[in-house]
């Protein structure tokens, strides 16, 4: 541990690698797929495969880099009041909810919202990925005789039902699969609970938990965290739209959505607040402005950063300097498309700056371009793309550059960039 960490010594810190800054983080998350030399001389069956890679291409944003930070200081922060040296941090681990007290300062939380494709899920797989180990081996370790396996993170995806038990359930599997390498039968560690008839969501969660402790998990991820509430049906939107219209302050359709089941949240809360280990949650901004309609929940869900994913726009930096650019040379073709500002102003139009459907688009359009077979992009291949290939994604994409909240609240996982237009809706004409 470097003489400048103000960790000092504490072996859970130390599998983690050293603090990293910015500009190596970067370097980590970048990746570049290799394009072919000589493109005419490939078949275009053979050129497909190749276009299929710009899938992996990733430019870390601004955004992503302050993710990386907090979830840096997160998992870091966990680790030090949870030091195995110290002989109270056992005693807390073992203790009994609710006779014995807990950590004296709750985990760190990191919290995360965009629209679907805006890079949210693959920013922080990739950064938990960076680290050195997600497991990590101790040949010696405190209190134990034998070696012991450190889990740093774990990244599972809340079930679609929403229910206690389907989460247990997930948690166990996603353990199991993350510590898989580390053998030794931690990889059947829940299969008798998991084959049970009967199965008890309560008592599964409280079982994991105890796992999950006594390998110092550093970080739990929880995606699509919106699939904890029952989302509203379009009618039902626009009739609280309606009752709420002219109230002052009222500016968020979703809140209050109703929870699927209390106790998921409840029990998701207190890993953190009980528990110790650091927790970062992502989804669309349905979920994550339901979990903010509280103020209690909001405040406990982003203690070390709440970071917002937005889609491009014409004239944003990252774009025109950065995204753009990468992927204007990524063309598989004898004779490329110009970059110029109609390319750009189509890419816009037909994906709203929607990193995902950027690269689907650009991929689209290189497949509309194989059929003609005169090995020439041109900018009609991304509308004829759009209105084929991607068909079935446009009416979002309308509603999202018509900026009309009416056409968004079509769609439920929708939320313009501008949060603020929500205060216009609910004002009365």
């Amino acid at each position: 541990m470097s003489d400048l960490s103000p960790y000092g010594d504490n072996l859970l810190i130390d599998g983690l690698g050293p603090i990293p800054n910015r500009q190596d983080m970067g370097r980590r998350l970048c990746h570049l797929p290799s394009c072919p030399p000589n493109i005419a001389s490939v078949p275009y069956s053979v050129r497909l495969h190749w276009l299929m890679m710009l899938r992996h291409l990733h430019l870390p944003r601004r955004e992503e880099l302050r993710v990386a930070e907090s979830l840096d200081v997160a998992i870091r922060q966990s680790y030090h009041q949870r030091n195995p040296t110290e002989p109270g941090t056992w005693s807390k681990l073992c203790r009994e909810p609710l006779v014995q007290p807990a950590f004296s300062l709750p985990a760190g939380a990191v919290s995360l919202v965009g629209n679907s494709g805006t890079g949210k899920t693959e920013a922080v797989t990739r950064i938990l990925r960076s680290y050195p180990q997600q497991l990590i081996r101790h040949e010696t370790f405190p209190k134990m005789k034998t070696e012991h396996w450190q889990v740093a993170w774990l990244s599972i995806c809340v079930p679609p039902s929403g229910r206690t038990i389907d989460l247990a359930r997930a948690l166990m599997e996603g353990w199991q699969n993350a510590v898989r390498a580390a053998g030794g039968g931690l990889e059947n560690r829940f299969d008798a609970t998991l084959a049970r008839e009967r199965q008890s969501g309560h008592k599964m969660l409280d079982e994991w938990r105890q796992v999950a402790c006594s390998h110092f998990l550093g970080l739990l991820h929880l995606d699509e965290i919106q699939n904890l509430f029952k989302l509203l049906t379009l009618e039902q939107r626009r009739k609280r739209q309606t009752s709420t219209s002219g109230k002052r302050g009222v500016s968020n359709p979703w809140a209050g959505l109703p929870i699927v089941e209390d106790h998921a949240l409840k029990w998701i809360l207190s890993v953190a607040n009980e528990w110790g280990m650091a927790l970062c949650l992502s989804g669309t901004p349905d979920g994550i402005r339901a979990l903010q309609s509280r103020s209690s929940t909001g405040q406990r869900i982003s203690t070390i950063g709440h970071h917002a994913f937005k889609c491009f726009s014409a004239t944003d930096k990252e774009f025109t300097e950065v995204f753009f650019p990468h992927l204007i040379r990524f063309q598989y073709v004898a004779n490329p498309i110009e970059a110029n500002d109609e390319l750009v102003r189509t890419l816009m139009r037909l994906t709203a700056g929607i990193p995902r459907m950027l690269i689907a688009l650009w991929i689209a359009a290189h497949r509309t371009a194989f059929e003609r077979n005169d090995d020439t992009l041109r900018l009609q291949d991304f509308d004829q793309a759009a209105s084929s290939f991607l068909a079935p994604a446009m009416p979002a994409i309308a509603a999202l550059n018509s900026g009309d909240p009416r056409l968004i609240e079509r769609f439920e996982d929708l939320w313009p960039d501008n949060f603020d237009v929500w205060e216009a809706v609910a004002q009365p004409a």
